[in-house]
């Protein structure tokens, strides 16, 4: 298996093995899909050294992502949706990590029914400066604010925040706290219940 390139996992376990996932150097493609009972991923995903997308849906379980995450310099396409319990700020850098050490090579990242996440991954965010390009938030209500460093993704063309209640209102056109930060993004829409729907080209 040395050699595969597309994995779709489906477990009834709590967590990965280590010494698993993370052997497979050539891997471009991961699903984690349905993992009703998973609670951590294995911290060894640095291994992954070709990972390019990944994807985590249907994981109501599953607690925090791991810390090596940030070690997939690769990897393109972030897709992380209905995780009840998931905190993205799980994957925070520790205290003698800077932020701005990380070069990752994020193009599309979609955080979407995530209800226990507080706030946004900053240091992912952060590291992906010169790629990112296209950020969709949905149905995350508990996130308040948008990340200072929103103002520093220099190739982010695409931004949508669609009923997210704390965060819609904050990134409201002209009037929200969070407005300065997201202005220069040629393309954004806001969807909340209570506004209606925002774009700007």
């Amino acid at each position: 298996m040395i050699s595969l390139r597309f994995l779709v996992l489906i477990t009834k376990q709590k967590r990965f093995p280590e010494g698993g996932i993370g052997c497979l150097e050539c891997l471009q493609t991961l699903f984690i899909v349905r993992c009703e009972n998973l609670e951590n991923l294995c911290e060894d995903m640095q291994g992954l050294k070709s990972l390019r997308k990944l994807v985590i849906i249907d994981s109501d379980n599953l607690i925090s992502l791991p810390r090596s995450i940030k070690c997939l310099t690769t990897l393109e396409e972030l897709f992380v949706n209905n995780c009840e319990k998931l905190d993205l700020m799980t994957i925070k850098e520790e205290k003698e990590e800077k932020i701005q050490s990380l070069s990752l090579s994020l193009r599309i990242v979609i955080f979407a029914n995530l209800p226990a996440t507080l706030a946004l991954p900053e240091q992912l965010l952060q590291g992906s400066t010169e790629s990112l390009q296209t950020f969709i938030i949905r149905y995350c209500p508990n996130i308040r604010e948008m990340p200072d460093c929103i103002d520093n993704l220099k190739k982010l063309q695409n931004l949508e925040i669609r009923d997210c209640s704390s965060l819609s209102k904050r990134c409201r056109r002209g009037t929200g706290e969070d407005w300065p930060k997201i202005a220069h993004i040629p393309k954004i829409k806001v969807v909340d219940d209570d506004s209606g729907e925002e774009t700007s080209n």
